[in-house]
């Protein structure tokens, strides 16, 4: 919701976490320089700018170990004002980043737009941060007409991680913008090899309490067992009468659907193998939302009655109240 100060109020129902939910946040966070209405953060500098907000939200949610991979406009690294990264360094380690070139999203967005590819992991805590760290500060980018082009020390340090051409030319808002050009070369398998090397061993890490990553030759039995789990919970719609048992049998298309995206992915399939399951569980999710609108979907997704109904392990977080959801309150919302 917007209102007319220009500030972004997300509904309540779409925030349901309150911090140290996820070992694991994706995104491709969305850019504009207007500000974020969150009293939860208290510092104005990182609420100014959307694409800011996102990182300080996300290391709010995130669980100590767990990682955050975004697909993000480049300006939170290029701005003059460090603040921002200060902030983030503070509370996550930078593990890899590349910068993909402005064609990227082309055919998929119809936009022109140099981003960055940046995976974080938090900290277990906060502290200082090293001076020394080269993605803090940014330096002059050179160019023919002696412009003051900033781009971050960390790819002028290391311009094989810029994934295309770099240069400077006039852009949307100033006579001199950095630009990054396409190459030709194919930019899927470009990307994967730098990042894959710039990983520390065991990237992702758990808590000294909890196991850490799952061996590679385990994963098969993981996803066998998971399968077999899947079976054998089997979901007792006949308790449910009328709009919940209709409501409950979509989630349920839409949980098995997403379940089965998560088990390819775990098998590296290709997109060849993806498109269909990913289309399948978008048209499920549109059906849902149409019928019975956004709301629903996130109160309903995450109450102890789809839990319970599904057989979906919440032990994790059941210190923390969920939201409730009476078949009368989900009429009401439906009308």
């Amino acid at each position: 919701m917007a209102n007319g100060d220009g500030l972004i109020r997300p509904p309540a129902a779409h925030q349901p976490a309150s911090g140290d939910d996820f070992r694991l946040i994706l995104s491709n966070t969305p850019f504009g320089s207007y500000a974020v209405h969150d009293p939860r953060i208290k510092e104005r500098y990182l609420k100014a700018a959307i694409h800011d907000y996102y990182y300080a939200r996300s290391l709010k949610l995130v669980k100590p170990g767990g990682i955050i991979a975004f697909i993000a406009s480049r300006y939170t690294l290029d701005k003059v004002d460090s603040r921002v990264r200060r902030h983030t360094a503070e509370r996550a380690d930078l593990l890899a980043a590349a910068r993909l070139p402005e064609s990227a999203f082309r055919k998929n967005a119809g936009t022109e737009v140099v981003t960055d590819v940046l995976i974080l992991r938090k900290k277990f805590k906060s502290g200082g941060v090293e001076e020394k760290i080269g993605w803090l500060e940014t330096d002059v980018f050179p160019n023919e007409l002696n412009y003051r082009v900033p781009v971050n020390r960390f790819y002028i340090e290391r311009p094989d991680l810029m994934l295309g051409v770099p240069g400077c030319s006039r852009g949307m808002y100033s006579d001199c913008e950095f630009k990054l050009k396409p190459d030709g070369r194919h930019l899927a398998s470009l990307l994967r090899d730098p990042l894959i090397s710039q990983l520390p061993y065991q990237a992702i890490t758990a808590a000294p309490s909890q196991p850490s990553m799952l061996a590679p030759a385990l994963m098969p039995l993981l996803i066998e067992d998971a399968l077999e789990k899947d079976k054998a919970s089997a979901v007792n719609l006949d308790r449910l009468s009328g709009i919940s048992r209709h409501r409950a049998s979509l989630l349920l298309d839409i949980y098995s659907a997403a379940k089965q995206i998560i088990r390819l992915q775990l098998l590296d399939a290709g997109d060849e193998k993806l498109t269909c399951p990913q289309r399948e569980l978008n048209d499920l999710y549109s059906r849902f939302t149409a019928r019975y609108n956004i709301q629903t979907f996130i109160l309903w997704a995450t109450t102890d009655k789809y839990c319970n109904l599904f057989g979906t392990d919440r032990s994790e977080n059941s210190e923390r109240p969920l939201p409730q959801l009476t078949d009368d309150q989900g009429a009401q919302k439906e009308k």
